[in-house]
């Protein structure tokens, strides 16, 4: 072996792909019985699907419902536990440009808000290089050199990935504004403190 991709050995909504693909292809609509991560038991939600996405090695199913009328709904696949296809009228999209849906956020989640944006400070030259070289998204200007570190910026829809992304590079990155932002990421920061106390 002389190459290899990420992926998760134990992703349990691989299983969910290929029928999904098929009932979008086929412009089917689905039934799934779904439990997130607040639901102590699954619950079932008719769906028309739309897209396949995978991010951060997992997949994510984002679908039209006559629950939520004209706004999309995010499904993890390895949170499905059931996926059949059921009689219905498919709500088609046609001619959507995906790519443009997700080119304002990182991640899947899209808040109902719109882009801001994100200024930072990147604290020492290594992080900046590599920050650099492998943007946090495509809309990240240019690094500037200022007194303690590298400012860049990037503009997108606040969201929880967005805040995850922040928190990893810990201190060696720093959010300048929106102080909305900032204040959720010192607030986090707090309640990580609290764990090593």
């Amino acid at each position: 072996e002389i190459i290899s991709f990420e992926s998760n050995i134990d992703y349990s909504g691989t299983a969910y792909i290929s029928p999904i693909f098929n009932a979008i292809r086929n412009m089917r609509v689905l039934k799934i019985s779904y439990q997130d991560f607040k639901s102590s038991n699954a619950y079932e939600v008719e769906l028309h699907p739309q897209y396949l996405k995978q991010y951060n090695s997992r997949w994510f199913l984002i679908s039209l419902s006559d629950k939520w009328e004209d706004k999309f709904s995010t499904h993890a696949l390895d949170r499905i536990k059931k996926v059949e296809e059921i009689k219905g009228n498919y709500r088609e999209l046609k001619n959507f440009d995906w790519d443009n849906y997700f080119s304002d956020m990182i991640g899947v989640s899209r808040m109902d808000v719109k882009p801001v944006e994100v200024k930072l400070l990147i604290l020492d030259s290594e992080q900046a290089s590599y920050i650099d070289t492998k943007p946090l998204h495509q809309t990240q200007k240019k690094m500037k050199k200022v007194e303690n570190g590298y400012e860049t910026s990037i503009f997108v829809i606040p969201n929880y990935e967005l805040e995850k992304l922040i928190l990893s590079f810990g201190e060696r990155i720093k959010v300048i504004s929106p102080t909305e932002i900032a204040d959720i990421i010192k607030s986090h920061i707090k309640k990580m403190n609290t764990l090593y106390t």
